[in-house]
């Protein structure tokens, strides 16, 4: 399943605006003596998650994408009624396929026509309930790779269920793109009702990490205070996705190292 390009970038590099900048490793002087409590890198799952807002709708359209740049060869005699996984045709020899089922609403592309990856190729009426979402500018950043499930806990209803994130088909030119959270079709829910959607951005599984609170830093790129004895080493590190309490830390610190637990000041 592949999300629109405007929701969910392609493969973003892991991004946390903390404080301060980055500099070479140089050895720094302990100016706090009262601030001189430590974390200690250890190993962990980091899991990433945004919750955004979102409303349950009734057999919402959801697209269906061409896999790869190529030719479009539609299937002949397509059923108008979809099991998730049916191929209604296939693009540069690989197959199209529906995400989850539903109905053949319109067919936006034909046989012979060369498109490029992602290019919408039909529209597919969800034969259940899900939740439309969009995900707001200023969470972007955290999608680390593209989302293909979430948790959602319907307000005044059932809570923890599993959905299937497809790209929503947008009908005005200026609608922002959204997501449908498909919900799964014996989900006991009414349109109109508001709920909760927890999506998972990202996972990393047994990774050095570090409290957020100290490290500084932007992009992929930061910063960490190490404590060797009664030195204090300024040091740069790069860094890996974020649940928003712990962060990856991809080089400049090993397990076991221990490093000042606030972050290191600009200058």
């Amino acid at each position: 399943m592949r999300l629109s390009r405007a929701v969910v970038p392609a493969v973003v590099a892991a991004t946390l605006v903390l404080t301060g900048c980055s500099n070479d490793a140089v050895p720094t002087p302990d100016r706090s003596p009262t601030q001189s409590a430590t974390a200690t890198a250890d190993v962990r799952t980091i899991i990433s998650t945004v919750v955004v807002d979102g409303v349950v709708e009734a057999n919402p359209v959801i697209s269906v994408f061409a896999p790869v740049d190529g030719v479009i060869e539609m299937r002949p005699n397509t059923a108008t009624t979809l099991l998730a996984g049916a191929a209604i045709g296939s693009a540069g020899g690989v197959e199209i396929v529906v995400p989850a089922d539903g109905m053949l609403i319109e067919q936006l592309r034909k046989t012979g026509d060369s498109v490029a990856a992602n290019t919408p190729i039909a529209s597919v009426a969800y034969s259940g309930h899900g939740v439309r979402i969009v995900v707001p500018p200023e969470q972007l950043f955290r999608l680390y790779q593209e989302p293909v499930y979430g948790k959602v806990n319907i307000i005044a209803g059932p809570a923890g269920l599993d959905c299937v994130l497809a790209p929503a088909v947008t009908v005005a030119a200026d609608e922002p793109a959204g997501v449908i959270c498909l919900l799964p079709r014996e989900a006991e829910v009414v349109p109109g009702l508001s709920a909760k959607v927890g999506i998972n951005t990202g996972q990393r599984d047994s990774v050095v990490a570090l409290p957020v609170s100290a490290v500084s830093g932007s992009s992929n790129q930061g910063e960490v205070t190490i404590v060797r004895g009664n030195e204090r080493i300024r040091t740069s590190v790069t860094l890996g996705i974020s649940d928003g309490a712990f962060i990856e830390i991809l080089e400049g610190v090993a397990v076991g190292d221990k490093v000042l637990s606030f972050a290191p000041k600009l200058g």
